[in-house]
């Protein structure tokens, strides 16, 4: 990677826990301003509820861990925070050295703090400068040219050093206190793209087929929309979905099995279901369709 001067606006400092344990550790990143939670082994699925942890000190921190003695140590993401989380699976093609150096021909990577995972991955550690705008992303829909690399930002979960998984402990290849500022390119390309304007579209003078194209057109990009959705923005773009379908399932023009389980296939590929529970996303898609069934859209009278 390329050298590169630190600047002032890096979001927050990484604390030296390498000779902590995991609730000493999570304290120290608590002190450093970061939000430490206790993540199962497992599935690296949260014990609790995010906002259980707003606020604590670190000592409460410390004792919220120690309550948990087999956790790994996650932390949530600020805005200012980027992690590319970068996975290393032969069996797909993606091999962990050569997406470090495709990132860094493509976009001039100055040295940061990288942590090695269990499975060989890497964690690449940036800060963002004010008002910069990054989506999470999962190495499926990343935007990157360069396969096998999720996006983690505002409200995204990474583990930390010194956490234990049966395949071996997440260490720092490379530690260094502060993080250096993403490359103008590296942001750009992550960047999410502008909405498209919004227009009015009125059903009531469309023809049947145009009708049609228009509904299927509609219906696949809200399923698409949750599929594609990452951390942070997982459930209320499912709620969003439910309740455009939802118009139209009031409308007559969708059948509100068929929507029901579209959304819950969704959400069970952009990993809310794993993360939330059935029973959590259920509960979002029945009060988005509900929401939407209140405010049903005008179909012509001959199609109804």
């Amino acid at each position: 990677m390329h050298s590169s001067m630190l600047t002032d606006d890096a979001s927050r400092g990484l604390p030296d826990t390498r000779a902590m344990s995991v609730p000493e550790a999570a304290a120290e990143w608590a002190r450093k301003g970061w939000k430490p939670i206790p993540l199962r082994r497992t599935n690296k699925v949260p014990y609790m509820k995010w906002t259980v942890v707003d606020g604590l000190t670190p000592r409460g921190v410390l004792n919220l861990f120690e309550s948990y003695p087999s956790a790994l140590l996650g932390v949530i993401l600020g805005p200012r925070d980027l992690v590319l989380d970068l996975d290393h699976r032969p069996e797909k093609g993606w091999q962990i050295d050569v997406i470090i150096r495709e990132l860094t021909n493509c976009y001039a990577l100055p040295e940061c703090p990288i942590c090695q995972t269990p499975s060989g991955g890497r964690h690449l550690w940036f800060s963002l400068p004010a008002g910069a705008k990054v989506s999470n992303s999962t190495s499926r829909f990343n935007p990157l040219p360069v396969d096998g690399v999720d996006v983690r930002t505002d409200r995204g979960l990474v583990v930390v050093p010194p956490s234990q998984r049966p395949a071996g402990s997440y260490a720092w290849e490379m530690w260094q206190p502060h993080l250096p500022t993403a490359p103008d390119a590296l942001i750009a390309a992550l960047r999410p793209p502008p909405p498209p304007p919004r227009q009015k579209v009125s059903l009531l003078k469309m023809s049947p087929r145009q009708l049609g194209r228009y509904i299927s057109k509609a219906y696949e990009a809200e399923i698409a929309a949750v599929r594609q959705s990452g951390k942070g923005a997982r459930n209320a773009q499912l709620f969003k979905s439910a309740a455009a379908l939802g118009s139209l399932v009031a409308a007559g023009a969708l059948p509100r099995e068929h929507v029901e389980t579209s959304l819950t296939l969704a959400a069970q590929e952009c990993g809310l279901v794993n993360d939330d529970g059935p029973r959590s996303v259920q509960a979002t898609i029945e009060s988005g369709l509900r929401a939407g069934i209140a405010a049903p859209r005008k179909l012509p009278r001959n199609l109804k």
